[in-house]
């Protein structure tokens, strides 16, 4: 690129197309965003039914589905997703707890009635 001067002139950027320009976005209001109350009551649920778990069925089932249900309901202001899904884990913890106490209560009735379980306690003494 020597001019007629005998010179080089100095490096230019290659000139590119400017990038479609999008309108900006329209800003909304900032609106804090409170749960659904339908899900309140599913937390609040999630927490009598595993109180009641922990007192009638299963104990470690029931504490650790009380300690979900008790994160959930700490976290329902800030992180709604996070407290879902520990309320949903809670219940299936809770129905757990309460399927097998069902299935030991089954078994005892069933031994009772067959006899089984008087001829092991008369052999144990």
């Amino acid at each position: 690129m020597d001019n007629e001067q005998g010179y080089q002139q100095p490096y230019q950027e290659p000139q590119y197309q400017q990038p479609y320009q999008q309108q900006p976005y329209q800003q909304y209001p900032q609106q804090a965003i409170n749960p659904p109350e339908k899900f309140y009551e599913n937390a609040i649920f999630s927490l009598i039914a595993s109180i009641i778990c922990t007192l009638l069925c299963c104990m470690p089932a029931g504490i650790i589905a009380l300690v979900l249900s008790i994160i959930s309901l700490s976290k329902k202001d800030s992180d709604i997703v996070q407290s879902r899904k520990f309320s949903k884990y809670a219940m299936i913890i809770c129905l757990i707890g309460i399927i097998l106490i069902i299935i030991a209560m089954i078994i005892y009735i069933a031994l009772i009635a067959t006899g089984s379980l008087d001829d092991y306690l008369d052999s144990s003494y």
